[in-house]
């Protein structure tokens, strides 16, 4: 996210660094930054709050599905960010699977979603692993896996502990 200001003759300039010189001219950290919108409302855009210590957990963290048809939806999975400035937004997607047909998410932008296989023969597995991007409302981002697995139990493998 940039911010650019507009100079004395019009000239739209980037701003590349900001610093705050109190009024004993002593230079000071630059805490958050804060925009009136049009409707008046004091809107916070930046903060260095939490900057470092952003972060994403998800729980559990490997999931499971088992069917004795074709199609498996695993349990649910949730995702929590900490730190940063909330309000926070979440994004699934897939880095890897291991099936000619790609799984699908139930809910690509909830904290809390399931993840299901179809195309799982006799006696089959296959494995995914899909990553939650967090943000929040300061631009920051935090990242965490999830592995997910689907067993077709039809060929006799027996139930999974």
């Amino acid at each position: 996210m940039g911010i650019n200001v507009i100079d004395p003759a019009g000239t739209d300039r980037s701003i590349t660094g900001i610093n705050v010189v109190d009024a004993a001219g002593t230079d000071r950290s630059l805490v958050q930054i804060n925009v009136i919108d049009p409707a008046g409302t004091d809107r916070l855009v930046w903060s260095s709050a939490g900057a470092g210590t952003f972060a994403v957990s998800v729980t559990p963290n490997s999931v499971l599905g088992t069917t004795t048809t074709t199609t498996a939806t695993t349990n649910t999975t949730a995702a929590s960010a900490s730190g940063g400035t909330p309000p926070y937004t979440y994004v699934w997607t897939i880095l890897s699977y291991d099936n000619v047909t790609p799984p699908t998410i139930t809910s690509p932008s909830g904290a809390a979603t399931k993840f299901t296989q179809t195309g799982i023969g006799y006696n089959e597995t296959y494995t995914a692993t899909f990553q939650v991007t967090a943000h929040d409302s300061a631009s920051h981002t935090a990242t965490a896996n999830v592995s997910a697995e689907w067993d077709n139990l039809s060929g006799g493998r027996g139930p999974i502990p």
